[in-house]
């Protein structure tokens, strides 16, 4: 599994960047750019399969930061999951975007669900 997240730094010099586990800047992923017109930047959520590579993937956008920039703006994160291509990846995938849908986090909201 690979994750890759998307943030941008607080001052004027630091634009929004991916990065990779180990915190280095990369490149958006490769997967990413097949699917990057059905994201939005706001929250948005996506399972996609790239039957060519074997690849699964899974992004969240629009998760607000505690952090801000440098004109008080919120910061919003994005996060990329990249997995191999298979039934037991699949179901991690699914089970894991049905509770980033549940989570406060995602939806905004101070409301309970029940």
């Amino acid at each position: 599994m690979e994750i890759f997240v998307q943030s941008r730094g607080i001052s004027v010099d630091y634009g929004y960047n991916w990065v990779d586990e180990n915190q280095v800047i990369v490149e958006k992923p490769n997967i990413l750019n097949k699917f990057i017109d059905l994201l939005q930047e706001s929250s948005s959520l996506l399972i996609a399969r790239d039957n060519k590579n074997k690849q699964l993937l899974l992004v969240v956008t629009g998760i607000p930061s505690a952090r801000r920039d440098y004109q008080n703006r919120t910061i919003f994160i994005s996060v990329a999951w990249i997995l191999k291509d298979d039934d037991v990846n699949e179901a991690k995938i699914r089970n894991l975007a049905s509770k980033i849908l549940l989570s406060k986090i995602f939806l905004h909201d101070t409301d309970e669900i029940e």
